[in-house]
């Protein structure tokens, strides 16, 4: 064993013989805040109540860090410290695919980077590195990561954050038409799919690859309908914003939940499931909210 392993390890177990019930409590509900179901509740929020930009932004940086992460770690397969100590190391939370890198580390770096730099408020960017060193240290609190998952991870979310902010913020975005999102909406699963099966050797995540793909491609699909269909506009009502949230999340939690029941188990179900929880989120549920008058429409 090198001696940089060594000392995670014996970081973890430091960590491990500090574990309180209190504080086990906090960390659990603080490594829920790093999953994609949490985001997949924050995005709809921010799209439907808050900023349709920002939210369909947020979409793309956070399906793309989802696939990325997927694809990693079935290209490495790191097994997890709990896994590969079992004798050392026991997990606070139940946690299965591989270690490296942390998912949760990059997705709230991600995800609370790119806020931040939109938001651009102090206050707001000293609230994002808590949360992000606060998620970092509960997964290695946990037992289910190594730091250099976390670290890994933190650095793959801010490139990833970079990246996307160029991409998505370039003023020529916005002279993309319908068709060509279509033709990028149709090539990211023919693409992407394939190089995650041509590449890894792992299939632990599989599912995961899937669902970011299905969420990408019809996140831009839903993009394409509700911008050329709906057009919806943000009510200034908390009333109505109330409702339409609620609404809203019933309708997510209904497909990821209520799919299950007649959708086979299998990868290209995800594809599906996931595929119309983000063309829910984007573009049904507002086609729902200005039928309800719930929210007004342009034009």
């Amino acid at each position: 064993m090198s001696n940089f392993l060594e000392w995670e390890v014996d970081l973890l177990q430091r960590l491990m013989e500090l574990r309180v019930s209190f504080v086990d409590s906090i960390v659990k509900f603080i490594n829920f805040t790093g999953e994609v179901t949490f985001f997949t509740i924050l995005l709809p929020i921010i799209y439907w109540l808050v900023s349709k930009r920002v939210g369909f932004q947020l979409a793309i940086v956070l399906f793309v860090s989802y696939y990325v992460n997927v694809f990693m770690k079935d290209l490495f397969q790191y097994l997890r410290p709990f896994q590969l100590h079992a004798d050392r190391i026991k997990s606070l939370v139940e946690q299965g695919g591989y270690s490296f890198p942390s998912g949760h580390s990059q997705h709230s770096f991600a995800v609370w980077a790119f806020l931040a730099s939109v938001i651009r408020k102090k206050l707001f960017t000293v609230f994002t590195i808590i949360v992000i060193i606060a998620v970092g240290f509960a997964r290695l609190y946990s037992g289910v990561h190594f730091p250099k998952d976390v670290l890994f991870g933190w650095f793959l979310g801010a490139v990833i954050v970079i990246i996307t902010s160029l991409v998505i913020r370039n003023q020529l975005l916005s002279t993309i038409t319908n068709r060509i999102w279509i033709a990028i909406a149709i090539i990211i699963p023919i693409v992407l799919l394939p190089l995650y099966h041509g590449i890894t050797n792992g299939r632990l995540d599989q599912e995961g690859a899937y669902q970011a793909c299905g969420l990408l491609a019809f996140t831009i699909l839903g993009y394409v309908w509700e911008r050329e269909k709906v057009n919806f506009v943000i009510s200034k009502s908390i009333v109505h914003k109330v409702i339409a949230c609620v609404i809203g999340l019933f309708g997510v939690i209904l497909i990821k939940e209520g799919f299950k029941l007649f959708l086979p188990e299998e990868s290209i179900a995800d594809f599906i499931r996931y595929g119309i929880i983000g063309l829910w989120t984007i573009a049904i549920a507002p086609w729902v909210f200005v039928k309800l008058r719930l929210a007004t429409t342009k034009g």
